[in-house]
């Protein structure tokens, strides 16, 4: 169960998982459409956190499930969101590397 730090602040109370039902509407809109208007940077930004957040938690707490196992997510969004996602939190690919190897996650 999501504590309320997990939970977006506008989330509704009653499911803590109705911010999911919403992204895969999304996804299903960014299938049809070019993506562009789907959602907002901000909105996309706030979901990222919220999820990266639940991830690292779990992952804290011993879960070690792979972040996604969709095959149609293909190398280059992989590859362009980490690298965006590096950036965001102004992180280099050596200090990643060196994080690793520290921490023995690989």
């Amino acid at each position: 169960m999501l504590s309320s730090d997990d939970r977006p602040s506008d989330a509704p109370q009653a499911s803590p998982y109705a911010g999911l039902d919403r992204l895969s509407e999304l996804n299903l809109e960014v299938n049809v459409d070019d993506g562009s208007a789907v959602m907002s940077d901000e909105e996309l930004q706030a979901a990222f956190v919220h999820i990266i957040k639940m991830y690292a938690r779990k992952f804290e707490r011993g879960s070690r499930a792979l972040p996604y196992v969709d095959p149609s997510l293909s190398a280059t969004n992989v590859l362009i969101t980490t690298t965006m996602l590096l950036k965001a939190a102004n992180v280099e690919l050596f200090e990643l590397g060196m994080w690793q190897s520290f921490s023995g996650i690989k």
